[in-house]
């Protein structure tokens, strides 16, 4: 069964510079945020992948933004029909400050993303918290969602143990756009001044490293 980032990656990518796939040690997967599959669904057949991920974001002339995901969880498995289902659970992760500035920065989920289509996508925000920003400042929205669709370095994935199963990737994507901030009140021309938003496709990067492991539904602590 196909894995959700091994999905939005493609072996096509520059490397990333320095090897990291065999540098650091596994993470603890908790399986914490495994949604609730479907009534019809086989637990051993259905399985949570959890994700943890770190790595750098520029937007616009800003960056690079150190960007820590501490959990993203789905479920995919066999539909009644034969056809692969999926069901996306919760993104979690750290708000890292901005260079230069006294903001921080979080990525958010903004709203399902696609882990079997080929060419899925990851659908993102990113909060931004500071001095007079208030609590709803963000560039992308759930109605105008940033598209992430990384692209596989060479070599990867890394397997990392069979038992339990980890594999480690890194990925890049250029492709994306970042819109003119969101919520930000009086601050809003600041923020887009600073990053050069609306930032086209080109204007940003978002490099990751990827580890990820599963286990099937019946197998799952609690």
């Amino acid at each position: 069964m196909r894995t959700a980032i091994s999905i939005l990656l493609s072996a096509t990518a520059p490397p990333l510079g320095a090897a990291t796939a065999h540098a650091d040690p596994p993470p603890h997967f908790e399986y914490r945020d495994c949604p609730p599959i479907p009534s019809w669904a086989d637990p051993a057949e259905w399985r949570c992948e959890d994700h943890v991920a770190t790595g750098t974001l520029t937007v616009g002339g800003v960056g690079p933004i150190r960007v820590r995901i501490i959990s993203m969880t789905h479920a995919e498995g066999p539909r009644p029909d034969g056809t692969s289902g999926q069901v996306f659970g919760r993104l979690q992760a750290a708000a890292e400050r901005v260079p230069g500035t006294r903001l921080r920065l979080r990525p958010e989920s903004a709203g399902p993303s696609d882990f079997l289509t080929p060419g899925g996508v990851i659908n993102l925000r990113f909060r931004l918290t500071g001095p007079g920003l208030g609590r709803h400042c963000t560039l992308g929205s759930a109605g105008d969602p940033i598209p992430i669709r990384l692209t596989l370095a060479p070599g990867g994935p890394v397997q990392v143990s069979a038992n339990p199963p980890i594999r480690r990737m890194q990925g890049t994507d250029t492709t994306f756009a970042v819109p003119a901030a969101t919520g930000c009140g009086p601050a809003t021309p600041r923020i887009d001044r600073r990053f050069g938003l609306p930032a086209a496709s080109g204007a940003n990067r978002l490099a990751m490293t990827v580890t990820y492991s599963y286990k099937t539904y019946d197998r799952l602590p609690g």
